[in-house]
């Protein structure tokens, strides 16, 4: 693995999620969490609404990156995916979304919650994961990304 990902890793990947709004996406990965974790799927998802409402995770170039910090979490959670169609999540250059990479850190984890941001914009600026048949292949991807990412 690229030392530039070690602390960045999906626990899940949708290679194709289907969803009908920014909304319905979140409420899918808050599940998703909620099922990895023992905290409960509605709180999530309202966090992460309220975090939205404060800040979209659209950051552009088809990219959402919905991030918060929890107490409750004692390990990040990371999961990838890419949607089926391209949805609105108010991105700064007003483009749809179709990879959308949920963050979910320690409260304790501020430092390595921003380095985590970082990593995740630059490694989602692949075409590569756009393209992949299947979340085998876009894994793969993750862990042996293009040179130009460790030099990003």
């Amino acid at each position: 693995m690229s030392p530039i990902l070690q602390d960045v890793q999906a626990d899940f990947i949708f290679p194709e999620l289907k969803a009908a709004n920014g909304r319905q996406v979140l409420k899918t990965l808050a599940h998703e969490v909620a099922i990895r974790t023992a905290l409960d799927a509605e709180m999530i998802y309202d966090d992460l609404i309220a975090q939205e409402q404060k800040s979209a995770s659209g950051i552009g170039g088809g990219v959402a990156i919905p991030h918060m910090q929890m107490e409750e979490l004692h390990e990040p959670i990371m999961i990838l995916a890419r949607l089926d169609n391209p949805l609105d999540f108010h991105a700064v250059d007003q483009q749809a979304v179709d990879l959308v990479f949920l963050l979910l850190s320690p409260a304790q984890d501020g430092p390595l919650h921003l380095r985590r941001l970082s990593r995740i914009s630059r490694l989602l600026k692949s075409q590569q994961l756009r393209t992949a048949r299947d979340a085998h292949t876009m894994r793969a991807i993750m862990t042996e990304p293009e040179d130009w990412l460790i030099a990003a």
